[in-house]
């Protein structure tokens, strides 16, 4: 049995890609006519697929492992890295095929002055050179990045799709989730599948389907996060208590919180039978509903808890 299953089922080319019909269609496209961009920008959700269909493109421009350079900007976000690494760029590739691809993950993490740094190997890159952003945040990306590149946007994949590969992969791996089973982690899943395959290899031992949805609403959430979920259950909430686990949660997208919060409390509300406590949640699920511009960081997370603070307030 395979247990990392969105490793072991990652795509490997563009007919294996769910949910972004629109992506693959130019690609092929351009695939056809061989006059392959040398920069492009993906922009979208995390776990859709853009890391992925970088090296995709990679594999269709036959570039070598070797030549394959991935960089995770988050943690690289430095000026010295990124001037090693163009340094490097007007050497061709080993082996065969010289042909070199760097893909940067994260890209809106990487610095000011790092972006000065790939100004002119973006705009001017040497002939064997293609560059491949990736970012869930494209308002971070500089303008004068975006003119240079080929830009695709990701979508959130559709739950029925979800459950297609989830079905797919519970058969080849002879686990025994039923649909509902598998109807709940597709629906758990924020429209992600690399996240719908994680939470598949966690809860392929789950017994029943409220065993399911108890490690459901615990995979991958932080202890802050969950005291906040906890917290918006009081009918006496404390801002200054809310103020503080925010300022603790990880630095994560604004919508991946809302979705988050969303699929915890969804499941809940699924699960309670006492009224009371199903008007607390519709309330909650009302204070969050509505996209999150990333732009704005926590803004909106905290908008939406204030009007559970004090409008609970002004009832009383």
């Amino acid at each position: 049995m395979n247990e990392d299953f969105h490793v072991f089922y990652r795509p490997q080319d563009f007919d294996e890609v769910i949910g972004q019909d629109h992506i693959i269609s130019s690609l092929k496209n351009i695939e056809k006519k061989g006059n392959w961009p040398h920069a492009y920008l993906l922009v979208g959700p995390s776990g859709v697929g853009k890391t992925t269909i970088g090296r995709i493109i990679a594999k269709k421009l036959k570039c070598e492992p070797a030549n394959l350079i991935e960089l995770d900007a988050a943690s690289n976000s430095s000026v010295e890295g990124i001037r090693n690494l163009t340094s490097t760029l007007t050497y061709k590739g080993f082996g065969e095929n010289a042909t070199r691809v760097i893909i940067l993950d994260e890209c809106h993490s990487l610095s000011k002055q790092a972006w000065q740094a790939l100004l002119k190997p973006s705009e001017e890159p040497p002939s064997h050179v293609y560059f491949i952003f990736c970012t869930t945040e494209e308002d971070k990306v500089p303008d004068t990045i975006k003119t240079r590149c080929t830009q695709f946007n990701f979508r959130n994949v559709t739950r029925d799709n979800l459950f297609d590969l989830l079905s797919i992969v519970a058969e080849s791996e002879k686990l025994t989730l039923n649909e509902k089973e598998l109807d709940l982690i597709a629906q758990s899943s924020e429209g992600s599948p690399r996240r719908a395959l994680t939470l598949l290899s966690k809860a392929q031992g789950a017994e029943s389907i409220e065993e399911l949805r108890d490690i459901l609403e615990s995979i991958d959430d932080s202890v802050p996060f969950l005291e906040l979920c906890n917290l918006l259950f009081k009918s006496n909430l404390s801002w200054p208590k809310l103020v503080t686990l925010v300022n603790n949660l990880e630095d994560l997208p604004p919508e991946t919180i809302r979705l988050k919060i969303i699929s915890v409390m969804t499941n809940r509300l699924l699960k309670t039978t006492d009224e009371a406590k199903a008007v607390r949640i519709l309330n909650i699920l009302n204070a969050f509903k509505g996209f999150w511009n990333p732009s704005e960081k926590k803004a909106p997370l905290l908008l939406a808890l204030g009007s559970l603070v004090f409008e609970s307030e002004d009832e009383e």
